[in-house]
């Protein structure tokens, strides 16, 4: 195998994981919803919490059962906060989001990385690391800078219509998930 499959499937992985088209008003909207500036930052708060309780419980599991099958429960896992914040309504809805969220993020956590460092290493090709990660990495900046522009002007329409189209995205990530190939490199 070449590792040009998987590192242009992560690229456009990472493009879709962070294209989050209510990046810009997610504050706004957090707030709106549960009828407090405060609350609306602890939406925030929750995500961060649960990836790092997450953390350590996901790693065990990516070494475990394969990088492959971690980014797609991560994937699976984005889909659902999505959804949750789509739906939004109430506190509870959006913090049950932001749980998936911090759950998705550490599914992501170091696993990616290991994926691409696990697909040179197959290939012999792990002195090309640093160069395939800036540009593997560089996909989520582009991604949150389209986002933000069109999310900033779609939010001028609908707010909640931004919401529900992040969804697509995600769904878009756990479709791509499953092109990964689990490299297979002795440990």
């Amino acid at each position: 195998m070449t590792p040009h499959r998987n590192i242009t499937i992560l690229k456009w992985f990472n493009f879709f994981t962070d294209f989050k088209l209510y990046a810009p008003v997610a504050i706004i909207y957090f707030s709106q919803v549960t009828g407090s500036f405060a609350l609306g930052m602890s939406i925030f708060s929750i995500a961060m919490i649960s990836s790092a309780l997450f953390e350590i419980p996901t790693g065990v599991f990516s070494d475990r059962i394969g990088r492959r099958k971690t980014v797609i429960w991560g994937a699976a896992a984005a889909v659902m906060y999505a959804v949750f914040y789509a739906i939004g309504h109430s506190f509870l809805i959006l913090a049950i989001g932001a749980v998936f969220e911090g759950l998705s993020r550490s599914f992501y956590s170091g696993n990616n990385d290991a994926l691409l460092h696990d697909t040179l290493a197959e290939s012999e090709n792990q002195g090309f690391y640093d160069e395939h990660l800036g540009k593997v990495s560089s996909m989520f900046q582009v991604a949150l800078a389209i986002s933000a522009i069109l999310g900033g002007l779609l939010a001028t329409w609908s707010v909640p219509l931004i919401m529900w189209l992040s969804v697509i995205p995600q769904i878009c990530c756990f479709l791509i998930a499953f092109k990964l190939i689990e490299p297979n490199v002795l440990k």
